[in-house]
């Protein structure tokens, strides 16, 4: 019910940061049967792997270095001097996406 009552609020916040709000109408009008929600899905996570690759594409296509295993062991040996354990480290990395 909160989702329908500041839909059209959510739409403009997020048109106002540059962000398209269309893909987000399609999906919140209530699909039909199994298959008409199957395709709305299927429609919803192109659209966004598309978009996602595009604005992506400059650094997923920079050339990089490639690591030795020296350099990586110690790049993982520096990870577990700052935080414990490389587990620490992966909560340490969940923990600030859950921040966001």
């Amino acid at each position: 019910a909160l989702l329908k009552e500041n839909f059209n609020h959510i739409t403009l916040l997020l048109k106002n940061i540059n962000v398209d709000a269309s893909r987000l109408f399609r999906l919140y009008e209530a699909p039909q049967d199994a298959n008409a929600y199957g395709e709305k899905m299927r429609e919803y996570v192109t659209s966004r792997y598309e978009e996602m690759a595009y604005h992506g594409k400059d650094a997923y296509e920079q050339s990089r270095k490639e690591l030795s295993s020296d350099e990586y062991s110690d790049y993982v040996k520096n990870l577990v001097d700052e935080h414990g354990s490389l587990e620490k480290y992966w909560e340490s990395l969940r923990d600030q996406k859950n921040k966001r």
